[in-house]
C-alpha cells in the first residue's frame, strides 16, 4: 500500500473517530461537519459507516460473550459429571477397636448410587446451553384486551391484532439490505 494511500485513510480513520465522539456529545451533523472540515453529507456518510462498525463490533462482543459463558457451562457440567461419578464410587468405612493390648482394624465397603444433586447440575448445565443457543421452544405469550364502551370485542380478535405487529416479510428484506 502506497505511503499516500496509507495517510488518507489515516486521516479518514482520525476524522471518523472525531465524527463519532462528537455525534456521541450529541451534536448535529452539521455542527460536526464545521468542526472537522467537511460537507455535512461527508459527516452522514461518516456516520453510516461508524454505525456499521458498531453494530459488527456488538455482534463480535456479544458470540464473544455467548462464547465465553458456554465455556464455563461447559467446564461446569464437566465437574459434575466428574463429581457424579465419585458418588457412585463404594464407600469405605475404617474402625479401630482397641482392648489392651489387642488392635482390631475393620474395612467395610459400602455400595452407592450416587448423589442426584450432581445429575441436577448437569441438567442445569443443558438447560442453561439450550437457552444460550436459542434452542428452547418459543414461549407463549398471553394478551388480554378489554374492549372499550362503545366497541364490540370481536374488533380485538387475533386477526385484527396481528395488524398492529410489524410485517416480518418486510423486516427479512430490511435486514438483507442493511437497512
Amino acid at each position: 500500500m502506497g505511503t499516500r494511500k496509507r495517510q488518507t485513510q489515516t486521516a479518514i480513520a482520525r476524522r471518523r473517530h472525531d465524527v463519532a465522539e462528537r455525534y456521541c456529545r450529541g451534536e448535529t451533523i452539521y455542527t460536526i461537519a464545521e468542526a472537522v472540515g467537511v460537507h455535512p453529507s461527508t459527516v452522514s456518510r461518516d456516520l453510516g459507516t461508524i454505525h456499521q462498525e458498531w453494530v459488527q463490533s456488538a455482534v463480535r462482543d456479544f458470540d464473544r460473550a455467548r462464547a465465553i459463558e458456554l465455556s464455563k457451562i461447559d467446564y461446569l457440567e464437566r465437574r459434575y459429571w466428574e463429581a457424579w461419578e465419585r458418588s457412585r464410587q463404594d464407600a469405605e468405612t475404617r474402625t479401630t477397636e482397641q482392648s489392651g493390648d489387642d488392635v482390631k482394624r475393620r474395612r467395610q465397603r459400602t455400595g452407592q448410587s450416587g448423589n442426584p444433586a450432581f445429575l441436577a447440575g448437569v441438567q442445569w448445565c443443558i438447560n442453561k446451553r439450550c437457552e444460550l443457543l436459542g434452542l428452547d421452544p418459543p414461549k407463549r405469550s398471553e394478551l388480554s384486551v378489554e374492549a372499550k364502551p362503545g366497541q364490540r370485542a370481536e374488533q380485538y380478535h387475533d386477526d385484527n391484532l396481528l395488524r398492529f405487529l410489524p410485517d416480518p416479510t418486510h423486516q427479512a428484506e430490511n435486514d438483507q439490505h442493511g437497512g
